[in-house]
């Protein structure tokens, strides 16, 4: 398991759509934005009176933001999993104190 960095990620997004999704490992659904970009590309000018810049730019920019935020989404998860390794291989597990929500002042008049 190895960190991924995000900005790694958005530039090879950058570069084409699909490779930040790549870099992630998730090429099934980079596979999925070639097909879709690749369909696009022939019939959109036949069939839909939108500039295919504007269809294009809206797919580059989500192919950006999905493998930003699978990157984000991969590191949290390896996070996680490395913190439950270290939690499980102490032994017996600490439990964290309740936290309270009295204020000062309530506690001074206890004592």
């Amino acid at each position: 398991m190895l960190y991924r960095k995000p900005v790694t990620a958005a530039l090879l997004s950058c570069l084409m759509p699909g490779l930040g999704q790549v870099y992630n490992g998730e090429v099934p659904k980079a596979l999925f934005l070639w097909v879709i970009g690749g369909t696009l590309w022939f019939f959109l000018p036949w069939y839909m009176p939108t500039p295919r810049w504007i269809v294009f730019g809206v797919l580059w920019a989500l192919a950006l933001w999905d493998s930003v935020r699978a990157v984000t989404r991969i590191n949290q998860d390896i996070e996680h999993y490395i913190k439950t390794l270290s939690d499980s291989s102490s032994g017996a597990k600490q439990k964290a104190p309740i936290p309270t929500i009295r204020s000062k002042e309530s506690s001074r008049e206890r004592l």
